[in-house]
């Protein structure tokens, strides 16, 4: 089961200061210039173009949960979902100095310019992960399981993925995903199978969370138990 984490431990002045470092680090990582290009390339699907529209200070709050719950990160294992052309990665690997981390992408486009930009992406389902059982440190999740175009049966098998390749104690990171999307939500997200979501539990604490609510609003991590 993935269970809800809580870091209201965090304070303000804490909280601050990762987010200041994280923004800082991301901001320095530059976007290929093959993938640039491709936002305004009109011989490419206008859906496959809006991929390559995020920036590395989109992973802000991920790159803060990284380090606030993946210590010895360098020794983990983990797998990016939905990793598009695996920006995320290229900045572990750059500016980290780790490549511990796989992404996988359902796009053949994606994975072929995750390959030319030298992303380690590999075009796989997130309903049926090319990873053992128990075997993976930490899973990430950046803008996938959304209700507004995913059915709820196909987030709970990716959901039952996810739980599957965690080791016990493994760490799931989510971030623009529907875990805390409106009220009328609330009752199927809690209804799903392979988890305990904790959708009314902020992930930081009260404080924090009223100073950056649309910030926080889809931020959640989770902990195999």
């Amino acid at each position: 089961m993935l269970k809800a984490i809580n870091l209201h431990n965090i304070s303000l002045e804490q909280f601050k200061r990762l987010k200041y470092q994280a923004a800082d680090k991301l901001g320095q990582l530059q976007v290929p210039k093959l993938a640039a290009e491709l936002l305004d390339d009109q011989s490419v699907d206008i859906w496959q173009r809006s991929d390559f529209m995020v920036q590395p200070a989109h992973y802000v709050f991920i790159e803060m949960l990284r380090q606030l719950l993946l210590p010895n990160f360098e020794k983990l294992k983990g797998v990016h979902i939905a990793a598009i052309y695996g920006l995320y990665l290229l900045y572990l690997k750059d500016a980290c100095g780790v490549s511990n981390t796989l992404g996988v992408d359902i796009s053949q486009f994606n994975t072929r310019v995750a390959a030319e930009v030298g992303a380690p992406v590999i075009r796989a389902d997130a309903m049926q992960l090319p990873v053992a059982d128990q075997s993976l440190d930490f899973v990430i999740s950046f803008h996938l399981m959304e209700l507004g175009y995913m059915k709820l049966d196909s987030i709970d098998a990716i959901l039952g993925e996810i739980n599957r390749v965690l080791k016990p104690g493994g760490i799931f990171l989510s971030e623009l995903e529907s875990f805390n999307d409106r009220d009328v939500y609330l009752e199927q997200w809690a209804s799903l199978g392979n988890t305990t979501l904790g959708v009314k539990t902020s992930l930081f604490s009260q404080e924090i969370s009223k100073i950056y609510p649309l910030n926080l609003l889809y931020v959640r991590a989770f902990r195999k138990e």
